[in-house]
This record gives C-alpha cells, structure tokens and sequence, in this order.
C-alpha cells in the first residue's frame, strides 16, 4: 500500500518523491484538504477502505 501512496502523491499530485518518507505530515507535505479529500477518495475506491474523519489528520 505504501508504494501505491507513492505512486498516487508523484503521478497524480506532483507531490516532490524525495519528500516521501514515512515520517512525513501531510503538514509537512503542504497537503490540503481538498487534496487529502481526493486521496481519500481513490484509496477507498481501490481498496474498499472508507475513511469517515478526516478532520483528525
């Protein structure tokens, strides 16, 4: 799952792949909300998993 996280932040968000290591925050990753809502979405798409809060990230 986490090669996939990868592959989806640099293909689909152009997110720097340097800047991808597990300690990192959405914080710390300039993520927004709307952007954590997209990724969000295609992962519960691709695997079923439904994130109902995420207002706790």
């Amino acid at each position: 799952m986490y090669d996939r996280l990868v592959t989806l932040l640099v293909a689909e968000f152009g997110i720097d792949a340097d800047c991808l290591r597990p300690p990192a925050t959405v914080r710390d990753l300039e993520v927004g909300s709307l952007m954590l809502a997209e990724i969000a979405v295609i992962v519960s798409e691709e695997t079923g998993v439904r994130f109902d809060d995420l207002a706790a990230a």
